[in-house]
């Protein structure tokens, strides 16, 4: 890896340097997966934790109790009640076999 370091930004070093990343990469692909595996597992981990511990220091509050609102809950029923009704009477119709030989 010594000899990837570019001495400065000059032009040519620096070129050199573009020019040798990608051959890094393929040499060392495996470990080079490994290494950004478990990065990305502690940058998850951390993120995990901090929304965690977001979440447990500032509890919601509630400016009012949660009210159940029948009438949404009694057009739901309805809906689903009317689609369960078609589906019946799409289960019971006959059909005509289209591949028998009598029409």
């Amino acid at each position: 890896m010594k000899n990837y370091i570019p001495k400065g930004l000059t032009g040519k070093g620096l070129l050199r340097f573009l020019a040798a990343v990608p051959e890094v990469l393929a040499k060392n692909a495996f470990l080079i997966n490994i290494f950004l595996i478990i990065l990305t597992l502690i940058v998850g981990g951390i993120l995990y934790m901090r929304i965690d511990f977001i979440i447990r220091a500032s509890p919601p509050e509630l400016d009012s109790p949660v009210r159940f609102k029948e009438e949404a809950y009694q057009r739901i029923l309805q809906t689903l009640n009317e689609r369960e009704e078609e589906f019946q009477t799409a289960a019971g119709k006959t059909y005509q076999d289209i591949f028998s030989p009598e029409r």
